[in-house]
């Protein structure tokens, strides 16, 4: 075989090579996050059941008796499968007291009562639950209520939905994960989608919230180094996410759009948060707003975030003297919506405004991001939708992949014309 043939054979196999690369990494291009919370894995058809009320481990072996399970981490006790209704009384599963593992999954749970702590699910006293891939509808209350010192507690994967006041509560909760949830509420003014109280290292993330709903992700009265990551909040009627008497609190990757009050709130005694890497953008009110009645709010950290588009400013603060809070960090500030329209002559060096953005105040002259960014670009994590509909890395893999096509298409016609390709068809 000559040189030339070589060469194009070596071409034509590495484009091939390339092309399968690119379509296992990527897939179709269509997988988008919204898309991938819906998928969990099928479970066989819910059998009807009456309401199940376990109280303490002895309890519920008895209620496994005869299976094979016994409760251990590899053989963990399960409830599958169960299409359950409360009849407008208590909870549709009430678990309280246990510590062996259980796994509660597949289930439909609703017609909870309207009492406080009555719930599709209710875990009070309890460690080592995963609560997964159930639709939890229609209650009165609470859809998942997690209470009384629960711990080593996993919510992930459910349909949340309809529920009158929380679609998942946890109260006096530790160690606790809340992931890839689906949660719409009952009502655009009592409903919560998430809601955390007196808990510690609390970590929700990558849920998706939207309307009807009043608020999306509520920490408040004393929760402590938490982490609120990677959710979509959409139209809440309220506030996308509030921290309240909350602190050490890591709000990070969060995209919350189209509130009709606040993106994103802190309100009385919070510190040593640190919120970056969140889009927020088309809120009524705010972008960000500090609300304070106390001067316990020192150490917050707030950098790196884009708010724009907000009808009534990009942030916004309530009676708050001077604190120990920086809204920049290492140099890199935040991207404000309004900054131009606030500025107008503002120099630029790079990727920062020569011009602090003064944090607005209504009562006293407040805190100032001195190293305002320029572009909306620059957030990373979440950051802006790309207008093409494909996360930024495939993109420039498409471009590279098609402009090798393209070099690859002309060494295949040139060779071609020179009879080394396919000779036979050039004489």
């Amino acid at each position: 075989m000559s040189t030339k043939s070589n060469a194009v054979l070596a071409t034509i196999i590495l484009f091939s090579s390339c092309l399968a690369i690119f379509v296992s990494e990527t897939g179709t291009g269509n997988d988008t996050s919204d898309e991938a919370l819906k998928r969990y894995p099928a479970i066989a058809p819910s059998v009807a059941h009456g309401k199940i009320n376990v109280v303490g481990n002895t309890q519920l072996a008895a209620f496994f008796a005869g299976n094979t399970s016994d409760g251990t981490q590899g053989n963990p006790h399960v409830i599958q499968g169960f299409e359950i209704g409360a009849g407008g009384a208590g909870s549709a599963i009430y678990l309280a007291d246990t510590n062996l593992h259980v796994i509660i999954q597949g289930c439909t749970l609703q017609g909870s009562g309207n009492t406080a702590g009555s719930a599709g699910i209710r875990l009070n006293n309890c460690t080592n639950v995963i609560v997964r891939w159930n639709s939890v509808t229609s209650n009165a209350y609470h859809g998942v209520h997690v209470e009384g010192g629960s711990s080593g507690i996993t919510i992930t994967g459910n349909t949340v939905s309809s529920n009158a006041m929380v679609g998942i509560s946890l109260d006096q909760a530790r160690d606790a994960m809340v992931s890839q949830n689906v949660i719409t509420g009952a009502s655009n003014i009592t409903s919560t989608g998430i809601n955390v109280k007196t808990a510690t290292n609390v970590t929700v993330q990558m849920n998706n919230m939207s309307s009807p709903i009043a608020n999306g992700i509520w920490f408040t009265g004393g929760v402590y180094h938490g982490r609120i990551t990677g959710n979509r909040i959409a139209n809440c009627y309220y506030t996308g996410i509030s921290i309240t008497e909350s602190s050490m609190i890591v709000v990070d990757n969060n995209r919350v759009t189209r509130c009709n009050y606040h993106g994103l709130e802190l309100f009385n005694d919070f510190c040593d948060n640190n919120i970056t890497h969140n889009l927020v953008m088309d809120c009524g009110f705010a972008g960000i707003r500090f609300f304070n009645g106390n001067d316990n709010i020192t150490g917050n950290k707030i950098w790196f975030n884009a708010f724009a588009n907000n009808r009534d400013g990009e942030s916004l603060t309530r009676w708050m003297v001077p604190a120990e809070n920086d809204w920049d960090v290492d140099g890199i500030g935040n991207y404000w919506g309004d900054y131009r329209e606030r500025y107008p002559d503002a120099p630029q060096s790079g990727n920062i405004w020569g011009t602090p953005y003064e944090i607005n105040e209504t009562t006293y002259t407040c805190d100032f991001d001195f190293f305002p960014l320029v572009s909306i670009d620059l957030i990373t994590g979440e950051g802006t939708p790309d207008p093409t509909g494909l996360p930024g890395l495939e993109v420039a893999l498409w471009i590279i992949l098609i402009a090798f096509l393209a070099a690859a298409a002309m060494v295949v016609f040139k060779a071609h014309k020179l009879g080394v390709l396919f000779p036979w068809s050039t004489k």
